[in-house]
């Protein structure tokens, strides 16, 4: 369970940080085995998957949900050895995805950096930057799984995001991580274990570089809690809205 005990300043904080579920590969083989098919994101503003497996879920996410897809995680067949996601097959896995959720276009698409001195390659940018100006992508960002990572993802030039989950860094290199991000001028995406207790999700949620939190669902049991935690969110927050 990710923890935090620094407060962050009150005085410059965001309220509009929505929180959110992102689902894994890990969900999506659990909901097969259990012969699950849709799941309920009604009322959520901020929706991902991880991968291919976990993409078909987020059809049934509202349309005005916003929509981020991980891409070039370990568990995607495309995925080279210390390289990522392969350039060639960067657009056809970006139009899969829109297959599978439904939509027109996607909100967010983040490419997992592999190390950090090969986050993307020249060629994957390309390819971004193209599918955003074809009006298929509307945001790009990095998933970054070391500190080096996203102190380097940070300097990019284009990107929109860079995301990362807390319980890779722990709460210290965590509120280090942001502290860089404000300092940049990035604004970043945080994900949070399933049992991260609603008090952390708030002081996550109103720091003023995160975009939005998103709790990972790797259970048909997580998801339950993560629409728990959601909903105690809602019912002692009368000013922010949660989803």
């Amino acid at each position: 369970m990710f923890e935090m005990n620094t407060t962050f300043e009150s005085q410059s904080v965001s309220l509009n940080a929505p929180v959110g579920i992102s689902l894994t590969n890990a969900f999506a083989r659990c909901a097969q085995r259990a012969g699950t098919e849709k799941v309920d994101l009604s009322g959520l503003r901020f929706v991902e998957a991880t991968d291919c497996a976990a993409q078909s879920f987020l059809a049934d996410a509202p349309a005005q949900s916003a929509l981020s897809i991980q891409l070039g995680n370990p568990s995607e067949p495309a995925v080279l050895h210390d390289l990522g996601l392969d350039p060639q097959l960067l657009e056809v896995a970006v139009l899969a995805a829109l297959q599978r959720t439904g939509r027109e276009s996607l909100d967010i698409v983040q490419l997992t950096g592999q190390s950090a001195d090969h986050l993307l390659s020249l060629k994957q940018v390309e390819t971004l930057r193209a599918l955003k100006d074809e009006g298929l992508v509307r945001n790009w960002g990095v998933h970054v799984r070391t500190v080096r990572q996203a102190m380097r993802a940070m300097s990019l030039v284009g990107l929109s995001y860079v995301s990362f989950s807390a319980s890779d860094f722990g709460a210290e290199a965590t509120v280090g991580i942001l502290a860089a991000a404000r300092r940049a001028g990035t604004t970043v995406i945080v994900s949070v274990d399933a049992d991260t207790p609603a008090h952390v999700i708030s002081q996550l949620r109103c720091h003023p570089s995160v975009l939005g939190v998103l709790i990972e669902v790797h259970t048909l049991d997580g998801l339950a809690q993560s629409a728990s935690t959601i909903e105690t969110l809602r019912r002692f927050s009368n000013v922010l809205r949660i989803a």
